[in-house]
């Protein structure tokens, strides 16, 4: 089973809107989390001690990127 969301970061011109396809019984063999922009994967991340850790970035996303959309995904499963 997985669910989307979606996120977004920065506001007028550099708003960035962000799917985020959540694995919710998730197995070994992907991340929990994948996310997408403009139908590209651009990030894949995995619950880590209460922190995430990122599997993979083919987006090539700065760290700044990658802990605000953290953040988001936090603040959406709370």
């Amino acid at each position: 089973m997985e669910d989307f969301f979606e996120i977004s970061l920065g506001h007028g011109e550099d708003l960035q809107n962000f799917m985020v396809k959540d694995y919710v019984h998730h197995e070994g063999d992907k991340c929990k989390f994948e996310v997408f922009r403009l139908g590209t994967m651009v990030l894949s991340l995995e619950p880590d001690g209460g922190t995430f850790r990122t599997c993979g970035n083919p987006g090539g996303l700065n760290e700044i990127t990658i802990n605000q959309i953290i953040d988001q995904i936090e603040a959406y499963h709370l």
